[in-house]
């Protein structure tokens, strides 16, 4: 073998195309839609109304629908029955409530914060003489 060989001679190369990549990845990302399209729209159907719902609603309205065609939202209704989670319930209805609450009751530096802006108002004013 010369030189010349030796320059001809490719590296093998490691790794995949990068459209090969963008594909699995596409591909991943639409099976994940399709095994969640329950969960998600479910999401979108407790949006405030609005154009942001109503754009929601169009995209996963379908997908939901191809989902069950093909069966695919029973692992995760199978997954959801093993960790014990109610599929009918309201997604985080605990925190809406415990903030509901915790902004409507009043802190004790909040009840005192009137009274001590007042007593401070009479102490530093002093008339003119």
């Amino acid at each position: 073998m010369g030189p010349m060989d030796q320059e001809h001679r490719q590296i093998p190369r490691r790794g995949m195309p990068a459209g090969k990549v963008l594909l699995g990845g596409l591909l991943g990302l639409g099976i994940a839609a399709l095994l969640n399209a329950g969960a998600l729209l479910r999401d979108a159907e407790q949006k405030p109304l609005g154009t942001d719902r109503d754009i929601s609603l169009a995209v996963w309205e379908p997908v939901e629908a191809l989902s069950s065609a093909l069966q695919m939202t029973r692992p995760r209704e199978w997954a959801d029955e093993a960790l014990g989670r109610d599929p009918d319930a309201e997604l985080f209805e605990f925190l809406i409530s415990d903030v509901a609450v915790a902004a409507s009751a009043p802190t004790s530096t909040e009840a005192e914060a009137p009274e001590a802006a007042a007593s401070s108002a009479v102490s530093t004013s002093t008339p003119d003489t």
